[in-house]
């Protein structure tokens, strides 16, 4: 396998592994939006 095509390998799996924890970012934040909601909503 030459270097290059390995090397666009590489950057294929940085790329999607970067893709997953913007995932998992996303729904953490949405997860504590949530919960910051709720407890506005639980104040009055």
């Amino acid at each position: 396998m030459p270097i290059k095509k390995l090397s666009v390998l590489n950057y294929e799996l940085i790329f999607n592994t970067i893709n997953i924890y913007h995932d998992l970012l996303k729904i953490i934040i949405a997860s504590l939006n949530v919960n910051l909601a709720r407890q506005l909503l639980n104040k009055d």
